[in-house]
């Protein structure tokens, strides 16, 4: 089994211990909890308490005394670099929870480390594993794919509020809860040429140009049951996608056909390939790498400086 640790024992890292529980106990046991850490003792502790592991205030300690195989990071963005640079410099792995950075220039310190390093890291992108968004990824690449003019999505992420949400200036919104959104229509192969946006603490709406002339926009807010919706349409064509970051449910209409997939938990795909990742070496596997977040990045901090 792989020795993992949690920096950062939040509500995201208790979401992804959630899955890493429900892997093990399905029969997949792969990762075993040995350690966790977080700058209130507190939270270190009961985090342990509840999924296993010794509880470290520090993270130098941590990663002295745990022998890690990874590290998974799920900090507040603007916490990043130091602590990645650290467990790099001691070969540990690392599975790194979105927003990468706050700040283009962290984050490309940071890719700059693991690329000196070759240790293997993985960004949290669900929807890259899931076989129904692969499907459709393919499909919009053939020569006889729907040409759609117009893309929308709706998106209530579900978030609470934290701290380092409000206190941070560069639209939060769009680094946090959009990041998905941002990410899936990245991975689709859909590229912008240019943006509008507003947001305040809460909500964000956005218009996009995208190459080739059509036309997206984009609606989100933190409040509310998490809820993810997705539209492209043209004159003939149509598709919609439902909570990609979860279990997805996809509908494409093209040539009157209609197909409709319905999608397995994708976390639970992308766990187990960041297994495969680090005890078989094979970097197919990674489907989300920290170069490829980068662009994410760039997209969501354009879309913030439009507040």
């Amino acid at each position: 089994m792989l020795r993992i640790g949690f920096l950062g024992c939040g509500d995201v890292a208790t979401r992804r211990a959630h899955a890493i529980r429900a892997l093990n106990e399905r029969g997949d046991a792969v990762f075993e909890f040995v350690a966790t850490c977080d700058l209130v003792p507190a939270k270190s502790a009961q985090f342990a308490d509840r999924f296993g592991g010794k509880p470290y205030s520090s993270l130098g300690r941590m990663l002295g005394d745990a022998e890690l195989d990874a590290l998974f990071v799920a900090t507040p963005p603007g916490a990043r670099g130091p602590a990645e640079n650290a467990a790099l410099a001691s070969g540990i792995a690392l599975w790194i929870e979105p927003p990468i950075a706050a700040t283009i220039r962290t984050a490309n310190a940071i890719a700059l480390q693991i690329k000196k390093s070759g240790v293997p890291v993985m960004v949290c992108a669900p929807h890259r594993y899931c076989p129904e968004i692969e499907r459709v990824k393919r499909t919009l690449s053939l020569k006889s794919a729907p040409r759609f003019s117009r893309w929308s999505a709706d998106v209530n992420a579900g978030l609470p509020r934290a701290t380092w949400r409000s206190e941070t200036k560069n639209g939060t919104v769009w680094l946090d809860g959009a990041w998905p959104t941002l990410d899936l229509l990245r991975f689709l192969g859909v590229a912008t040429s240019s943006v509008s946006a507003k947001s305040n603490p809460e909500s964000g709406v956005a218009s996009l140009e995208l190459r080739g002339g059509a036309l997206a926009s984009l609606g989100i807010s933190r409040f509310g049951t998490a809820r993810e919706v997705l539209h492209a349409q043209s004159d003939n064509d149509h598709l919609r996608v439902d909570d990609w970051s979860t279990a997805p449910r996809i509908e494409l209409s093209h040539n009157r056909e209609t197909t409709v997939w319905q999608g397995e938990e994708a976390i639970i795909r992308q766990l187990l390939a960041f297994a495969r990742f680090l005890t078989e070496g094979k970097r197919t596997e990674n489907r989300s790498p920290i170069t490829d977040a980068l662009l994410t990045l760039k997209l969501g901090l354009e879309l913030g400086k439009n507040k």
